[in-house]
């Protein structure tokens, strides 16, 4: 799993005008523009982290009003902001630039139990190793769901992961991830596995048991070749159909001869937006569900 690193800088131009007067050159002061971030809102689950990368203005930047200490313990090493969750609720922190007058941007940050949304969500395919479908609300926690169905996406910046699982028992998960990423903005069109810029990638755990570590190591990736249509997406839903070929993986290595092979897929997915983060909260939950 490629590691998402997101920094958004923004580049102040300076300007040297010459005047009528060739023995006099007139330097234009270069405008200022306003503090930017990789995030201005973040969703966090408790005990989780996370960092923001600020820009534009003068450095060095400074906190100017600190989070609350109860919900997230914050601090600023030069232009990377450092979130670390402890409890549920909401809180901002203030940064400041050294420009004359200061420069602010807020970060907002939102400590919730789960990611879940109010809306329903529907994903299913058909495989030679067995039949997936799951519909219902979506939650994802720290913790798998021991209980129900639901399929969720969780967007960020150019990345998004859709999260779609099926409790059959207590001792056995079904799981199914697609993470969708663009060299540009998310946007409707094919997306492919390999793909140097417009890819997809498409794992299938069957059978997960909480209790058992070592089946989180494990399960069924579309590595030989995977295909993705994403048919419909707005800022609230993601909708689409997909397809592929793929091998087992066990801790990380390919058993080639454990192929699975995925067709007629569907996805039609609400999306909860997460926050546009340096470090991807998204390769942490993927790496939590299905270590690679």
């Amino acid at each position: 799993m490629k590691k998402l690193v997101h920094v958004l800088f923004v580049i102040s131009i300076s300007v040297l005008t010459v005047g009528c007067d060739n023995s006099k050159n007139s330097l234009v002061t270069p405008t200022v523009l306003g503090l930017s971030a990789s995030a201005t809102t973040v969703i966090l689950l408790t005990n989780d982290s996370t960092e923001i990368v600020v820009s534009s203005g003068i450095e060095p930047y400074t906190i100017t009003e600190q989070a609350d200490g109860a919900i997230v313990a914050v601090t600023l090493s030069g232009r990377v902001l450092a979130i670390n969750s402890n409890t549920i609720g909401t809180t901002a922190v203030k940064i400041k630039d050294s420009s004359i007058p200061a420069k602010t941007i807020t970060i907002t940050i939102n400590v919730v139990a789960a990611y879940t949304t109010s809306t329903s969500g529907s994903l299913s395919f058909n495989s030679d190793r067995g039949n997936f479908s799951s519909n219902g609300i979506g939650m994802q926690t720290n913790t798998l769901p021991i209980s129900g169905a639901g399929v969720i996406a969780l967007s960020e910046f150019d990345g998004t992961l859709i999260y779609a699982y099926k409790v059959n028992s207590v001792t056995s998960i079904d799981i199914v991830t697609m993470f969708f990423q663009s060299k540009t903005n998310l946007a409707t069109g094919t997306y492919e596995y390999p793909s140097s810029d417009k890819s997809v990638e498409i794992t299938y755990s069957p059978n997960v048991n909480p209790a058992d570590t070592l089946t989180l190591d494990r399960g069924y990736i579309l590595a030989a070749s995977a295909n993705a249509n994403i048919e419909t997406l707005s800022s609230t839903v993601i909708k689409g159909v997909f397809s592929g070929n793929g091998y087992y993986a066990d801790n990380g290595n390919y058993v080639q001869s454990q192929t699975i092979a995925i067709s007629n897929g569907t996805f039609n997915v609400p999306i909860l937006k997460i926050g546009k983060r340096q470090e991807s909260v998204i390769e942490q939950l993927v790496l939590k569900m299905i270590k690679r």
